[in-house]
């Protein structure tokens, strides 16, 4: 019995009959961080019951001292003074009939309660994608046909030639939506690879896949990379710089003399520090707390799919990096990546 009660995953405290605490299992001291020496013969009050629980702590015990079983989910607090969200079981013990204390199990559910949050954040995803994937493809397919339309009532030679750019870059609209939207599932499905990264070779791909964005003609771009080697995932480093360098051509400035890009990567042991710089129009301070969120346009100049940086984040999220933005309207924004080495992949396959 000790052992089952030592041993458990569940956090147990056995208080005696005045409410003070006797002993504890190795479960509750990892969920609230309390040994059994700084506890005992004290009361929880005084330890993960705050005054806005005593209500709910008095409930659970005089359920208990009536011989009744009762739980609750609520939360407690651990010694850190931080909130535990936790299943509360109160469970009578007694001797020949009389109450001579209570067995306290804590269950604690703070990974259920996150992967609740995390599905219910997908759910609402799921909702906003199939709606936008609906509008987004079906928005450009009305808008190609009106200008084939308005193309076979056309005689004139130049007017054709008129209509088929509009098309063409409806069409180039079209495939850079379902680029993205392919891209964002790849990354959720696919695993963490490792490999050489060759940023220079990467960055200049880019640049020149995107040479097709109105605009980039007119941005000048400058690079710089420390040398050294660096490895991690080629695919999603690919996708990172490739969105990131397309928003800055997007929103770049019109009004000023000079668009430039700024891309630099300074390679160390433990990983690599990258950051994108722009001129372009920035984002407003309120806008920047969502700028991550699939689908949302911070600016009414957005042409975009709305995605872009929302799976720069996700890529980044995937092989362990971290990622913030800095931006002043008017004047830029400049988005700073940390990214581990994966190099350790590499050595343990």
């Amino acid at each position: 019995m000790h052992q089952l009660f030592e041993n458990s995953p569940m956090g147990i405290v056995l208080l005696d009959a005045d409410f003070n605490v006797n002993s504890i299992n190795k479960g509750f001291e990892r969920i609230f961080g309390f040994t059994i020496g700084e506890i005992k013969g004290k009361s929880l009050t005084d330890f993960i019951i705050s005054a806005e629980l005593m209500e709910e702590a008095q409930s659970l015990n005089d359920s208990a001292l009536k011989g009744e079983m009762n739980y609750f989910e609520s939360y407690r607090y651990n010694k850190a003074g931080e909130r535990v969200p936790v299943i509360i079981y109160a469970l009578p013990v007694m001797d020949h009939g009389k109450h001579i204390g209570i067995y306290g199990v804590y269950i604690d559910i703070r990974q259920r309660l996150e992967a609740e949050e995390e599905l219910q954040t997908r759910n609402s995803e799921l909702d906003n994608f199939v709606y936008k994937v609906s509008h987004d493809l079906r928005a450009p397919l009305a808008s190609i046909l009106g200008l084939i339309n308005l193309t076979k009532l056309e005689g004139e030679k130049t007017d054709k030639e008129y209509y088929i750019d509009l098309m063409e870059g409806q069409v180039l609209k079209l495939d850079h939506f379902i680029h993205d939207i392919l891209s964002h599932s790849k990354n959720l499905k696919m695993s963490v690879a490792s490999d050489q990264i060759d940023f220079k070779e990467i960055i200049n791909k880019c640049f020149v896949d995107l040479s097709y964005l109105t605009g980039a003609s007119k941005v000048e771009h400058k690079i710089s990379i420390e040398d050294g080697e660096f490895f991690s995932d080629k695919w999603r480093i690919s996708e990172i710089f490739r969105n990131l360098i397309s928003n800055a051509i997007k929103y770049r400035n019109q009004d000023a003399s000079e668009n430039t890009i700024e891309v630099s990567v300074s390679i160390k042991v433990e990983g690599c520090d990258i950051s994108v710089t722009d001129n372009g129009i920035g984002i407003p301070v309120d806008k920047l707390p969502h700028v991550m969120e699939m689908f949302y346009r911070g600016t009414e100049y957005s042409d975009g799919s709305g995605i872009g940086l929302y799976i720069v984040q996700k890529a980044v999220d995937k092989i362990n990096g971290t990622l913030n933005i800095e931006s002043t309207p008017g004047q830029g924004t400049t988005i700073n990546i940390w990214l581990p080495s994966l190099r350790n992949l590499v050595e343990h396959k």
